[in-house]
């Protein structure tokens, strides 16, 4: 089978290089800098607040988790709206040569592009703020540790800016939708396949795109939900088993006991005696 172009090993020609990373924070309205550019590609990641970004004449608005690619010698600045904090994540990146795109470029078709994280947000977040930890404390191989996190990021940036973009989003607005779905839902589910039939979802789709974006299938997310709420009451409230049972979604007693001790190793009574002390015990429950 023939693996397209944008997943060959070898679509990075070169090594990219940072040249710098930094977290800007803009208290009040207004340009942050005179009109600019680079000789290298920028990358803007928007961890608060809104504006406006400008090239040449004309102004683009963007907001929180928006990401704002930019390549080299495309003259550029920032306008913050007013009375909103801006956090903005800034990345410089040269020696780019991605296969498909301009030489030092990292948009293929457009001088920039703005696009929103959406659920990729946070997993790019985490590997933008370990990269500038490791370069600014550099404890030991922070810079093999630094080019393998910056291969990622500027990955993750092809794939957002790619002609591929729409579809990707689409597919992450259906997990956010049942995301909140579950989130809202989650005590009073019977069965993923009632989810599936009450959003319109192919049941193998939704498991292969929760298990893309958060590695595990919908089930084990709505349990994982169940049992924390679980521990929650276990460990602030006396309330019987049986009713916490309940509470989560759970009729059966036995299989809930069943359920949280093959997820936390221990049974829900010893969980609460290990975390709540003085909690009083009932007598019927002491088989648990």
């Amino acid at each position: 089978m023939e693996v397209s172009g944008t997943d060959k090993k070898s679509i990075f020609l070169k090594k990219p290089k940072l040249m710098y990373i930094g977290v800007y924070r803009h208290s009040s309205g207004g340009w942050m800098n005179k009109l600019h550019c680079h000789d290298f590609c920028e990358i803007m990641l928007v961890k608060s607040g809104s504006g406006k970004f400008r090239v040449d004449d004309e102004t683009f608005p963007f907001k929180t988790g928006d990401m704002i690619v930019c390549n080299p010698r495309v003259m550029h600045n920032e306008f913050f709206d007013d009375d909103v904090t801006a956090d903005i994540m800034f990345l410089g990146i040269a020696r780019v040569l991605v296969e498909g795109c301009p030489s030092g470029s990292l948009v293929q078709d457009a001088p920039f592009r703005i696009v929103n994280t959406g659920a990729f947000y946070d997993r790019i977040m985490g590997y933008c703020d370990q990269l500038l930890w490791e370069n600014e404390l550099k404890p030991a191989y922070f810079s093999v540790i630094s080019d393998s996190l910056l291969t990622i990021l500027v990955s993750f940036v092809l794939r957002l800016t790619s002609r591929q973009a729409d579809e990707i989003f689409e597919s992450k607005r259906t997990y956010t939708e049942v995301k909140d779905f579950l989130d809202k839902n989650f005590t009073t589910i019977d069965t993923i396949d009632n989810v599936c039939r009450s959003l319109y979802i192919n049941k193998y789709y939704l498991t292969h795109l929760f298990k893309d974006t958060l590695g595990i299938p919908p089930l084990k997310y709505l349990i994982k939900k169940r049992i924390s709420l679980a521990k929650k009451l276990l460990a602030e409230t006396d309330e019987p088993i049986g009713d916490v049972a309940k509470a989560c979604g759970y009729v059966d007693v036995a299989y809930f006991c069943r359920v949280f001790k093959n997820v936390e190793g221990v049974t829900p009574l010893a969980y609460r005696r290990l975390n709540c002390g003085n909690a009083p015990e009932n007598p019927s429950e002491r088989k648990d």
